[in-house]
């Protein structure tokens, strides 16, 4: 697990049972990881705080993160942009699979509709005006 801030790394660390055995790591150059490159990768940093460019104010995302051969998952929860700058570096990655934080709060939008109403949600219509909506006021 990589953090900005490496107290927080480990507070987050230690939120988890230990058999979980996360391992921090200091950056996100390819030497940090201890087992290769990571097979799955959930970003949580806003988009605007993330850069494929070295800058003093945003988090450098590393292609090194996307080396691992056989490819893996990608999760942005950042859903501004639909297509985040590291959705944009996975794309395209042989292998690698990527998923919008805007259709993660959709996949949250038909569990809570299930538990609150008790009925199956009606997946198509609910992401038919959602990404209507979403699309109509954040154009790419």
């Amino acid at each position: 697990m990589y953090n900005r801030t490496a107290s927080t790394a480990d507070a987050l660390r230690a939120s988890f049972p230990s058999a979980y055995n996360i391992v921090l790591i200091p950056s996100l150059d390819l030497t940090s990881f201890t087992s290769g490159p990571p097979l799955f990768i959930v970003g949580t940093v806003p988009a605007q705080h993330t850069s494929l460019t070295p800058s003093a104010t945003t988090l450098l995302l590393s292609r090194d993160c996307l080396a691992r051969p056989l490819g893996g998952v990608l999760i942005d929860m950042a859903y501004l942009p639909r297509r985040t700058p590291l959705v944009r570096l996975a794309e395209g990655k042989e292998g690698w699979s990527t998923q919008t934080g805007i259709m993660v709060l959709l996949a949250q939008g038909y569990q809570q509709f299930e538990i609150w109403n008790g009925l199956e949600a009606p997946e198509e219509q609910m992401r038919s005006a959602v990404l209507g909506a979403y699309d109509a006021e954040n154009p790419e």
